[in-house]
Formats: structure tokens, sequence, C-alpha cells
């Protein structure tokens, strides 16, 4: 059983994490890496909301699948797609299934993202409107603001903005799928929604992309402040969050996340999700190791 750390300990233990392992070089193999190949805004929100969505099961087959399934639109992701239309872009698609995801899940998700930016102008445009007073601006029936989230600190407005993007993203894809001539749903959980009580890790994690600007992560959204972010918990930063004291809440969902994100924000009020891509190393990487710097 590790020792448990004072407020100060903690403070210096994750400091030294953050020096040693963020760092560009230690992105191999984060599926973020695939999304740093695009250029243009528009590229990195679809390559990095379609990333994000697959992020699931090992970093290295995420990002394996990522690059092959994206690999044949080209370096001009976003413009190529609204231009191949769903039928289009299903067949150029180079990959046709990840783990629950098919390729027309796959090919619905890329021309959904491509429609909402045709439609927005981008999807921060999309993400910032759904909490405005003019339902269907940017998606028809998509602008409405979601739930409210008053126990979430910082975090409770881009919790409710983010409630009602995943809506305009889903109406979106099965708007892409009917084009397709599917008639089987899309994938139960290809995106998400904080509504359900899920931490949203791949939702959250495609956030921090396009919040955060450093090294790391692209700093694409102006519009929304680092400190509004929510820490994008999966298992392995759960289990890591607890042996350091961050939560005490056994499963990793949206309270959890909420439980670490508050917990951070005492170390950095301004950008607590800073913590995220070095802590995760911990989890990803096997030169690094908690036990580096906590003896177990």
């Amino acid at each position: 059983m590790r020792p448990t750390l004072s407020r100060d300990e903690l403070g210096v233990l994750l400091e030294r994490v953050y020096v040693d392992c963020h760092r560009r070089e230690l992105i191999d193999p984060d599926p973020v890496l695939v999304v740093l190949r695009y250029g243009s805004v528009a590229d990195r929100e679809m390559a990095g909301l379609f990333c994000a969505s697959l992020a699931l099961g090992r970093a290295r087959s995420i990002a394996d699948a990522c690059t092959r399934a994206l690999l044949p639109f080209g370096e001009n992701l976003s413009a190529a797609v609204r231009a191949l239309g769903s039928t289009g872009t299903r067949g150029t698609l180079g990959l046709d299934r990840y783990r629950f995801f098919s390729g027309t899940d796959m090919a619905s998700l890329l021309s959904g993202i491509g429609m909402i930016q045709e439609r927005c102008g981008s999807l921060e445009a999309a993400f910032l409107a759904t909490g405005g007073s003019h339902p269907g601006d940017c998606y028809p029936g998509g602008s409405h603001p979601g739930g409210t989230y008053s126990g979430a600190g910082p975090s409770a407005s881009l919790l409710g903005h983010a409630e009602a993007f995943v809506r305009v993203l889903l109406a979106a894809c099965r708007e892409a799928a009917a084009a397709l001539g599917s008639k089987v749903p899309l994938a139960a959980n290809l995106i998400s929604s904080p509504r359900d009580g899920s931490a949203c890790k791949r939702l959250m994690l495609f956030f921090r992309w396009m919040v955060r600007c450093d090294e790391i992560d692209m700093g694409c959204w102006p519009g929304v402040y680092p400190s509004e972010l929510v820490m994008p918990l999966d298992t392995h930063v759960h289990r890591i969050a607890l042996e350091l004291g961050l939560t005490r809440r056994p499963v990793a969902d949206l309270q959890a996340a909420l439980e670490v994100t508050e917990a951070l924000r005492y170390f950095d009020p301004a950008d607590p999700v800073r913590f995220d891509f070095s802590l995760a190393r911990l989890g990803i990487r096997s030169d690094y190791s908690l036990n580096t710097y906590i003896a177990p």
C-alpha cells in the first residue's frame, strides 16, 4: 500500500511527472500524433474528433487504426470529406472496422463532422452556438442548451454545451448514415454524452486537444478556456488518480472525472487538465511508472 501524500507532496509529485512526461518526444503512440499531422484548424477538428471517438483499446492500436482510416483522404482531410459526400467518404475510408465501429459508423462520423463544419464554419462555432438563443443557427433543431451541471464548478458551462453538441453531432451522423442508405443504427457508444453520467473520456480528450495550447495540444478553440475542461478519465488514469488520492470514487464516471479535475484545480486553477497527458504516460508507456515517483 502506498503512503498517503500531503497536499504539498502531491503537488511536488504532479509537477515532477509533468516535467518528465509532458514532452513532444513522448507522444508516440498517443493518437494525438495523427491529429498533429494536419495543419489547418478544420482538418485538426475533423481528425481530432474522429481519432478521439475511436480512442478505445491500446494507444498503438488506436493510432494505427486512425492512420489507416484517414490516409486515403490526403493532407486536406476536411475539404476532401466534404467534397466526397457520404458515399464517397465511405468508399475512400481506409478501414472497414475498428472494434465496435463499422465502416458505416466511421464514414458517417466523418461526413457528419463535415456537415457541421459546412453549416457552422467550424466545430468550435457549433459548440459555442449550442448555448445560444437562436435554435437552428448552425444546424436544424440542434442549437438548444444542454442540461445544468451546478455541481461541476467552472466546468459546468462546458458540460452543458457538450451535451447539446453531442445531440448536434449525432443528428448530423444519422443524416450521413441515411444518405448511405444504412438501416442499421449507429454504434451506441460512437459518442458519449455527459447527460448519461459517463466520464465521456473520448469527448473530453477531444476538447483538451482543441482548447489547450502547447507542444502537444493544439489550441484550435480560443473561445473556450482551459479552466473549463474536464479530466479525460479512463480506467488507467482513474487507477492512478485513486492511488494519488485525487478521487475516492470507485468507478470512472463523470462524478469521478469532476472530482479529479477539482483536485487538480487546486494546483493549477487556470489549467487543471494540463496534468492529463503526463499522468496518462504512466499507464501507456512501459518506460514510465508511478513507482518511479512514489514507493508502492
